[in-house]
């Protein structure tokens, strides 16, 4: 029987996809998260699958992020 559990390559290739899709999205915002990326420990361990850094974002940048995602939540707290 196959190991359906995805080899290592895949895992890094889909969290590349995942950070490229999301910065798209964040794109569409006119939001960039400079930083974003796969976190390189979490890539060249073997016992977690890789995570996505977001990195350092300027605080304005911040802000922006935090009323879209506001804006796109039924019943977010608006301020």
């Amino acid at each position: 029987m196959e190991d359906p559990s995805p080899t290592r390559r895949e895992q890094l290739l889909a969290a590349e996809q995942a950070g490229r899709e999301l910065a798209d999205a964040l794109g569409t915002f006119d939001i960039t998260l400079p930083s974003l990326g796969v976190d390189p420990v979490s890539a060249s361990g073997t016992s977690v699958a890789p995570l996505l850094d977001l990195g350092r974002v300027p605080v304005e940048m911040a802000r922006r992020l935090t009323a879209v995602l506001r804006d796109g939540r039924p019943g977010a707290r608006r301020d």
